[in-house]
């Protein structure tokens, strides 16, 4: 309900035209690979593991994505990311 609404939000209000989802680490990846962004809203649970856990590798790949991580889960602090 959050993505659909953030979704919703990007593509009505900020008139963001390449407004993607996906419900895996997997399929981030490989979203990734086939299209460019410049910002990334992830949850940090996928169905696939830990989105925590690839964030080094996509800013080893994309050094200029701008990511924000949004969870449910209380008091969770990232720094340097």
């Amino acid at each position: 309900m959050i993505r659909k609404g953030l979704k919703l939000i990007c593509e009505v209000q900020l008139g963001i035209t390449c407004v993607s989802e996906v419900a895996s680490c997997n399929q981030l990846m490989k979203e990734l690979l086939q299209n460019e962004y410049s910002h990334l809203i992830l949850d940090i649970s996928l169905q696939d593991g830990s989105t925590l856990e690839i964030i080094p590798a996509i800013k080893k790949l994309y050094p200029r994505l701008n990511i924000m991580v949004f969870t449910m889960q209380p008091k969770l602090f990232i720094n340097g990311c």
